[in-house]
């Protein structure tokens, strides 16, 4: 607010500075016009401008036109602007006039004496000549005009003293004519001065006083907005005036009084005395309206300042991040709510503690492990020496720490960001300490550094388990092949079951594999979980024994979702096996459902959630609990604290895996000694279930037209084989171009296909001959793919869909369901 105060007072500066120039400079034109004229005409009056004295000389008239013109012009430019070459050559002849008035012989004196004739004279001396002292200041004022003209401060500051002596000659010559002394400045010898001249110069000096710019003396002390200004301007002029007045009254009054003269002056001495005390009262009130206005200015100023420590003081309690104030000394002179609040303590309290006692923490943040993973290494051993506020403080510098560890007053420690800037002032030494709590932050790193590992192992899971199940696939073909021979013994036979058992084993392994690195292909079905738990409650009845007792907390109203039912019973399966495990003397299993909002505070402290509605899925036990290391490996495929034998480690990785895929996410809460609770979030939507259909009974086999496209050789000759037995008539190819060229010239019913081929996957091919054949019906078969048909576990209802590794009973069911849908 000041500064514009100010920059508004400057501006209103220059414009009176532009006008008292131009003013001036009008002046000086009249004065001098008016000479000339008087000589015109024989008025001399109009050349003195003062009864019974000399008249202004014509060369004196034209010096000061050729003045005024280089002054006028002045005015019309910044101070600072340099004066053209046009006007600096009338400065020099102007001074050249001057010049030569001063010379003995007084060369124009005969010139204008045969204008105006020698008998004119007055009192004595000869007329339309310029007097000496007259030349002396018109040198001055060209020599102050030539000095403007530069345009730098310090020859404006020369050409504004020159005005002022200006002014002031011109000032002291009508003083002489007002106090009777008509030949004032003049001698036997030298030639007076008029009046009009006298006034050309007084307005000449102010005129150039004006162009030399308002930061030279005198413009300097009387223009500007502070209080010394205003009073100057204020009691200068009445001063002034009342001297010029009292003296006037003194010279010319009282030598007319009649009477006795002592009676004249103790009238004048009252008049000027009642005149002083008006002006002083006017005065005072104007020095009190200053003041007033001063004043108001000033608590305005303190008003807003304190608005604005309101203001920053407001930001500061609101800023999220802790914000505090260290001395050079190191102790803390404030601190905001947030900060205070991070150190469990009111802020008073913590102002003029020192900041070691907070900042300077023993012991790094978390564990040894998660220190080694996360913090920046330490600058050296030294507290002191690796603090930032420190640093801060010694160097003047910013210093910045992405983990450090602060100290609360209880004694607890939690690790933070730190930021500290030094106080950039030379009144004052202090450093700027921002903080911000990085507990959740740090737990959000460790979520993201285990899913990290659990995707990585997933991806190496699911590729062995593709290769895996084309292998079972081609064991369990040829196995159940070879069953079917009626010369094998029954030793062989056995050995033979033996063999498909172990595969059985292993695909359900594999299985396990996919479900947890998210690469099997689910059919979800719009279902109420609740009965997909009723079901489950029979089957597990009669695993976790008599001492287990299983209660199920269902909410009635429980919304829908969308899951692979079979996938679900897998999950609360292995979940309700789990938590049998975790109860070796007996206890409880509780299996729960809700309807949940989970907003943004929640999903903020958890990774890969959004905000919305959902279905929550709970199975409690009261057993022995888990610590947090083994907690954070629980989801790791074949991570297991059960001792030899009683498990793979694969059945948390399962339900995982399949919660993910199913864009649902898994949290789990558990204490040594309190038991476990795993908590399953599943989307809610709005739609009615879907009812299972039944199965029809339809035939293994059929002698409809069938391409196979398989590219693993063994696995092709296999399906092939079995396809063949079923009465179907079976052509074979590689590759999807083996596949389109092989049908080029014919028709088939049914195409049977990897989704996942060199060159031209399953989707692509079906989706080009259908281009030929519109009514081809197609059977997708998969160990694993990365696509997203398959990563997105997404497989609509009229998509046939066979797993492997299968059996041929499987496969020619499969094939019978998509020929007659």
């Amino acid at each position: 607010m000041l500064d514009d105060e100010m920059r508004v007072g400057e501006r209103r500066d220059a414009e009176l500075l532009r006008g008292a120039v131009r003013g001036s400079a009008l002046a000086v034109v009249a004065v001098a016009l008016l000479a000339l004229i008087g000589w015109a005409t024989e008025l001399h009056a109009l050349a003195t401008l003062w009864p019974d004295a000399i008249p202004m000389a014509p060369s004196t008239a034209c010096a000061f036109l050729g003045t005024a013109l280089v002054v006028a012009r002045s005015g019309r430019v910044t101070p600072t602007t340099r004066l053209s070459p046009g006007l600096l050559l009338v400065l020099l002849v102007v001074l050249g006039v001057a010049l030569l008035a001063l010379l003995p012989s007084q060369p124009l004196e005969a010139l204008l004496q045969d204008r105006v004739g020698e008998n004119r004279a007055f009192y004595g001396f000869p007329l339309a000549v310029m007097s000496t002292a007259t030349a002396v200041l018109f040198a001055t004022a060209a020599l102050s005009l030539i000095a403007r003209g530069s345009g730098k401060l310090p020859g404006r500051k020369v050409s504004a003293l020159g005005g002022v002596a200006l002014a002031a000659a011109g000032l002291v010559i009508l003083l002489g004519y007002a106090f009777r002394e008509p030949l004032f400045q003049a001698s036997q010898t030298v030639i007076p001065v008029s009046p009009a001249t006298g006034v050309a110069f007084s307005f000449t000096g102010l005129a150039i006083v004006a162009a030399a710019g308002a930061d030279t003396w005198p413009a300097n002390a009387f223009l500007g907005c502070e209080v010394r200004h205003r009073l100057l301007r204020a009691f200068f002029p009445v001063t002034a005036g009342l001297v010029l007045l009292v003296a006037w009254a003194m010279a010319w009054v009282a030598p007319t009084f009649r009477g006795n003269s002592a009676i004249a002056a103790a009238a004048l001495t009252g008049i000027s005395l009642l005149l002083i005390t008006v002006v002083t009262s006017r005065v005072s009130a104007a020095i009190g309206a200053v003041l007033e206005r001063s004043e108001r200015d000033r608590s305005a100023a303190q008003a807003g300042e304190v608005r604005a420590n309101a203001r920053a003081d407001t930001i500061l309690a609101c800023a999220g991040e802790g914000i505090c104030g260290v001395d050079g000394a190191g102790v803390i002179t404030s601190m905001n709510p947030a900060g205070a609040q991070l150190f469990g303590a009111a802020p008073a309290a913590l102002c003029g503690v020192h900041h070691g006692e907070l900042f300077h923490a023993a012991a790094p943040a978390g564990t040894s492990q998660e220190r080694a993973q996360d913090a920046t290494p330490p600058l050296d051993g030294d507290p002191v020496t690796r603090c930032a506020i420190c640093r801060s403080l010694a160097d003047q510098e910013r210093q910045a720490r992405d983990d450090v560890t602060l100290r609360r007053p209880d004694g607890s420690t939690f690790p933070a960001r730190l930021v500290s800037s030094p106080i950039l002032q030379e009144d004052e030494v202090g450093v700027v300490v921002s903080f911000a709590d990085r507990t959740e932050q740090r737990e959000l790193e460790r979520q993201l550094r285990q899913a990290q590992k659990l995707e990585a192992i997933g991806s190496l899971a699911g590729g062995v388990a593709h290769d895996f199940n084309n292998l079972l696939a081609v064991i369990l073909s040829y196995s159940h092949l070879i069953q079917r021979e009626s010369e094998l013994s029954d030793r062989a036979r056995d050995d033979l079951q033996q063999i498909v058992n172990a595969a059985n084993r292993a695909a359900r392994l594999t299985g396990q594999l996919l479900a947890f690195s998210r690469q099997q292909v689910l059919q979800p079905k719009v279902l109420q979980p609740d009965e997909v738990i009723r079901g489950v409650e029979k089957m597990v009845s009669r695993i976790i024994g008599e001492d287990i007792d299983l209660a199920l907390a269902l909410a009635p109203d429980i919304g829908a979702i969308r899951v692979d039912p079979g996938q679900l019973e897998q999950i609360l399966m292995n979940l309700v096996v789990n938590a049998r495990d975790a109860l070796p003397r007996g206890g409880r299993i509780t299996i729960e459902t809700a309807n949940v909002e989970l907003d943004s505070g929640y999903t903020s402290g958890h990774l890969d959630t959004q905000p919305g509605r959902y279905v929550m899925v709970a199975v409690s036990d009261n057993g022995v609990g888990m610590d947090v290391a083994t907690q954070a490996r629980i989801f790791e495929p074949f991570f297991t604290t059960k001792e030899i034998g009683r498990g793979t480690g694969l059945g948390l990785s399962t339900v995982f895996g399949i919660v993910k895929q199913s864009g649902g996410h898994i949290w789990v809460y558990s204490e040594p000694g309190h038991g476990t609770t795993f908590k399953l979030y599943f989307p809610r939507i709005d739609r009615p279930v879907e009812r299972p259909k039944p199965v029809s009974q339809t035939p293994a086999g059929g002698n409809e037209r069938i391409l196979l496209v398989e590219d693993e050789p063994a696995l092709r000759e296999a399906m092939a084989r079995v396809l063949e037995d079923g009465g179907y008539t079976v052509t074979t190819a590689s590759n999807g171009a083996n596949a389109l060229a092989s049908i080029a010239d014919g028709a088939v019913d049914l195409v049977v296909t990897d989704i996942v081929m060199p060159e031209m996957g399953g989707p692509e091919l079906v989706q080009r001959l259908r281009e030929r054949h519109p009514e081809l019906r197609a059977l997708y078969t998969s160990g694993y793919t990365d696509r997203a048909v398959v990563r997105e576990a997404i497989l609509e209802e009229h998509v046939t869909f066979l797993q492997k590794p299968f059996t041929p009973g499987g496969l020619r069911q499969k094939v019978r369901e998509a020929l007659d849908p």
